[in-house]
């Protein structure tokens, strides 16, 4: 093996072991078992802790896409969700009562409810180049008592996905979003909370 091919081998190592070491860190609670089949999923409106306006909505929707996009699990649109919100007047981020869990069931024939919190969102720079950081937490409740089935805390920067000197660098928060809940699902999928996923 040449010298140049070891020296690839082990900086492709390395890049393997640092974005290995932050990976999502997922609870799994003994309540929840490994689905048998397809499960209908409502993925309410992400709550916002930042200060950044409507960051919340780019977490939500990159996460609604990562799911649609994985095939696992029948998502029902945000479109019917925003509409159950209206009618029964929910404020978007605060958790719901029994009652409003029931009309989840009812109206819109869920098996889990995910809802989730952004943490922090922040455009910062390093090295004189853009390196965002973005932190959520998301989780699964069995709509029929409320009980926690498993959640997910996950935290990264751009910079956390570099290579090679500055190669593989996030530079948007939105790019970050997105890479963050594809990571997420992926770990779901290893825990085998998901069936049927691509």
């Amino acid at each position: 093996m040449s010298s140049r091919a070891l020296a690839w081998l082990i900086v492709g190592a390395w890049g393997c072991a640092v974005l290995r070491a932050d990976l999502p860190r997922t609870y799994v609670s003994a309540s929840a078992r490994s689905p048998r089949g397809r499960l209908r999923v409502a993925v309410l409106p992400f709550a916002n802790q930042t200060r950044w306006p409507q960051g919340q909505l780019l977490l939500y929707r990159a996460f609604l896409a990562e799911l649609i996009r994985s095939g696992a699990l029948d998502v029902v649109g945000e479109g019917d969700v925003r509409q159950l919100y209206i009618q029964r007047r929910i404020i978007p981020g605060r958790p719901l009562g029994e009652e409003d869990l029931r009309a989840l069931v009812d109206r819109l024939k869920v098996d889990v409810v995910i809802s989730g919190r952004l943490l922090r969102m922040e455009r910062s720079r390093r090295e004189g180049e853009p390196d965002p950081l973005v932190a959520f937490w998301v989780r699964a409740l069995d709509p029929r008592g409320g009980r926690l089935l498993w959640s997910t805390y996950h935290r990264r920067r751009g910079s956390d996905y570099r290579r090679f000197m500055r190669f593989g660098v996030v530079r948007s928060v939105t790019a970050l979003c997105q890479r963050m809940c594809a990571e997420v699902v992926r770990d779901w999928r290893r825990h085998g909370l998901l069936r049927g996923a691509r």
